[in-house]
């Protein structure tokens, strides 16, 4: 095994790995070789998929997040931290890493604690508003600790912003109207989309074909719904009662996320980090339904502070509903100047160059 210049600690989901995958490849950019980046994740998260189509190598570790309520379950995840963390050391002593970059969750800790015992420094980086439990108690040991909101809580904090994909940056160089016209999106419509990520949202989906038929109809609107695979059978088939009040675009999955987003007027979105960085770098105004039952209630506070910035509405799940969806968006989308300012809003809070102060951040810190 060759040693390398840093080690990426982190995995699980893809708000992980995305911002791990753009540092990356921007230290690639700057002159590194890819086999000097190496990841180090789970073997049962989506990395596996993510990490090699990009060239990277990813080495995959023990490890479990710890459930709070279930005593036999956590005694086996302390068991697979403490086998993770001898796996790390070895790996970490092999390959000699200058810096290791922890990107929060269960898949990061391991390396996290080898790296006190072989002193190799470490950066944190955080994708949420607030943090999580790794990166609270890696915060106590971390050289820095990277964030993606200005007001996060923890040590050492360095504000970077937090990494989006490359696609999304390719993305702001595209001509929106081209991608209108590929799409057959009508010139004199909003462009609306709805998402929940891969496997979709129940509560925004469900509130959504309750919302259209509600929807100001003298105003045209293009909904493109990406409703995930769980509810996809039951979701699509309302297709042809939809279509009798705007036009509506159901699909299971889009492959091409980058370009849909650079050509919305407006997404209506769960607020986990990954999403609303990429909706901070492209400028998009948003409707945000924050998760509530995510870890520290991170989405709420993501949303919050992109509300408080001016370019996001904030809808509370348990209020997420046809009658509230559509009251909200019957405000926003008959205000062409409130949308029109929500827009210059987001084009304020972009991140475009957040994996490039991160990178220089690991150069800056490495042995």
């Amino acid at each position: 095994m060759n040693e390398c210049f840093v080690v990426i600690a982190g995995g699980g989901t893809a708000g992980h790995i995305h911002p791990g995958l753009a540092v990356a490849n921007a230290l690639a950019r700057d002159g590194y070789n890819k086999e000097e980046i190496l990841f180090v994740g789970s073997d049962r998260g989506i990395e596996q998929d993510l990490v090699p189509s990009e060239g990277f190598e990813l080495v995959t570790i023990s490890g479990a997040g710890i459930p709070r309520r279930n005593p036999p379950a956590a005694l086996r995840a302390v068991y697979l931290l403490i086998r993770g963390v001898i796996e790390a050391l070895r790996l970490l002593r092999k390959r000699k890493p200058k810096v290791i970059l922890a990107l929060g969750g269960f898949a990061c800790f391991p390396c996290a604690l080898a790296s006190l015992v072989l002193k190799i420094p470490v950066v944190a980086h955080e994708q949420n508003a607030v943090p999580g439990l790794a990166n609270k108690v890696i915060s106590r040991w971390a050289r820095h600790c990277a964030v993606s909101y200005k007001d996060t809580s923890l040590r050492n904090t360095v504000y970077t912003g937090n990494p989006v994909r490359q696609a999304i940056i390719e993305a702001r160089r595209i001509d929106s109207s081209h991608i209108r016209e590929k799409l057959k999106v009508p010139n004199e419509n909003l462009f609306i989309v709805a998402t929940g990520g891969s496997l979709g949202a129940r509560r925004i989906n469900l509130a959504l074909i309750d919302a259209i038929p509600h929807f100001d109809k003298r105003i045209g609107l293009t909904v493109y719904h990406i409703i995930g695979r769980r509810d996809w059978e039951q979701i699509a088939s309302s297709e042809e009662e939809l279509r009798k009040y705007v036009d509506y675009r159901p699909i299971e999955f889009e492959y091409d996320m980058p370009s849909v987003l650079r050509s919305a007027d407006l997404i209506i979105s769960r607020a986990g980090g990954s999403i609303t960085a990429e909706i901070a770098a492209l400028g998009l105004p948003s409707v945000l339904v924050p998760l509530p039952n995510a870890p520290g209630d991170h989405q709420t506070a993501n949303a919050q502070s992109m509300v408080a910035l001016g370019s996001a509405r904030i809808l509370n799940d348990e209020n997420c509903n046809g009658l509230s969806l559509s009251t909200l968006m019957n405000e926003v989308i008959k205000n062409p100047e409130e949308l029109h300012r929500m827009r210059q809003r987001a084009e304020m809070n972009n991140q475009m160059n957040a994996s490039e102060a991160l990178a220089s951040l690991l150069k800056k810190v490495a042995l």
